[in-house]
């Protein structure tokens, strides 16, 4: 089942690694060998056009690592989806769904543009809550490191 076609892989530094967490630092594709030589996923060339900072992300782990160790972290393919849908897809058809009624029912050209913004509005934030929501029961991400020597140990030790 973790075979790694069905997860999206992504490289990450540990910054610390504490009691079943690990602060992770995302780093831009930059220093990936298919991107620097023109064929990587073009991830790379957009991540440029936006944020320059790096992303540092508080993640359970069963492992315990090293602070400077490089790891993966991978999700399952699926949970990617359901995930984008949630965060990205439910907003926008709660906004629709929000700004339709007014547009149809209120004759009034101001009061319907008025309506049906508001309406929009307040469905689009439900509808991101109700997908952030999702997105915290969503499963664990897969962690794992990527150096050859055993510096990860399992935190539970029996």
């Amino acid at each position: 089942m973790n075979e790694s076609g069905s997860i999206a892989w992504q490289v990450a530094e540990v910054l610390e690694s504490d009691g079943g967490k690990v602060r992770l630092r995302f780093t831009r594709p930059e220093f990936c060998q298919r991107c620097r030589s023109g064929n990587g996923c073009g991830a790379g060339v957009f991540g440029a056009l936006f944020s320059r900072r790096n992303a540092e992300v508080l993640m359970p782990s069963e492992l315990e690592f090293v602070s400077g160790q490089w790891v993966r972290v991978g999700i399952s393919t699926g949970t990617l989806l359901l995930t984008a849908i949630a965060v990205y897809g439910l907003p926008v058809a709660g906004f629709a769904a929000g700004a339709l009624p007014a547009h149809w029912w209120i004759e009034a050209p101001h009061w319907r543009d008025l309506f049906s913004l508001i309406g929009g509005i307040v469905l689009a934030v439900l509808a991101w809550q109700f997908g952030r929501s999702i997105v915290r029961f969503g499963r664990r991400p897969h962690i794992e490191p990527l150096s050859c020597g055993n510096n990860a140990t399992k935190s539970s030790i029996d």
